[in-house]
């Protein structure tokens, strides 16, 4: 029997419930899994950033969180996927908005440089804007032989003899490359 303080009574004893009615739950092992809560998971995501962001090796990464979280290395692998897959995917999307804000950058200071009359600033902007804008042409090199060099060229090759000079015609298949008038001898 419990007394009751408040009322000086005494109380009968509540009988325990027959062992068919107790519900019994397992004692949880340290391995089981847990589902990580709200806070956690923002935690956990927070520190991932954090670790991304400051190029940390992945293997290094995933120790890591599963130091200050309990995450099995493939939990944490998955993590830091997902979360870079969410970045790769946030750059794809703001890549037109990042675009603009260039173009935008760059007419002002072509303005300025215009104003200033700046002219080399002027041409190397305006070659920068046509690269952010994708139609910067390709340059086409003109190569002028060296005066040296041709003669060079020109006494080696009068050095040979007919046969050697054909052959040498035949093999590189320059034959149809070159002129008549060099062909015709």
């Amino acid at each position: 029997m419990t007394t009751t303080a408040a009322a000086g009574r005494s109380a009968p004893d509540p009988e325990p419930l027959p062992p068919e009615a107790q519900r019994v739950f397992p004692a949880r092992s340290l391995s089981a899994r847990r589902k990580p809560g709200v806070f956690e998971i923002a935690e956990r995501r927070r520190v991932a950033l954090g670790i991304l962001a400051n190029n940390v090796p992945r293997e290094m990464a995933c120790e890591l969180l599963g130091r200050q979280f309990g995450m099995t290395r493939g939990a944490s692998r998955r993590l830091l996927d997902k979360i870079t897959h969410e970045l790769v995917d946030a750059d794809r999307e703001s890549l037109p908005l990042v675009k603009a804000k260039q173009v935008s950058r760059l007419h002002a200071h072509i303005v300025d440089a215009r104003r200033d009359k700046s002219w080399n600033a002027v041409a190397a902007l305006e070659r920068l804007l046509s690269q952010v804008q994708g139609t910067l042409e390709p340059m086409q090199l003109r190569v002028n032989v060296d005066v040296q060099v041709r003669d060079a060229v020109a006494g080696f090759l009068s050095s040979l003899s007919r046969p050697q000079l054909d052959s040498l015609l035949t093999e590189g298949e320059l034959v149809n490359e070159l002129p008549p008038s060099v062909t015709a001898a």
